[in-house]
């Protein structure tokens, strides 16, 4: 992350949480109950929160980066 921000800012500057690079959140469980299923409801139930705050912005033209 540390790395990231350093060099390459540009690239991803409009997505950060405010300056993280990463969104708070943990998930933790033991190997034997984990499986494809409980991840993925732990991403989209448990990471909505975070994506409530995001501006939905129209994706952008070439000619929209030259303006």
């Amino acid at each position: 992350s540390r790395m990231m921000r350093k060099g390459h800012r540009y690239l991803f500057s409009d997505k950060l949480w405010g300056k993280k690079f990463w969104s708070c959140g943990y998930f933790h469980r033991t190997v034997g109950a984990v499986n494809s299923e409980t991840v993925k409801r732990y991403i989209t139930e448990g990471q909505k929160k975070h994506w409530k705050e995001l501006e939905h912005r129209p994706q952008r033209t070439l000619l929209g980066y030259s303006a």
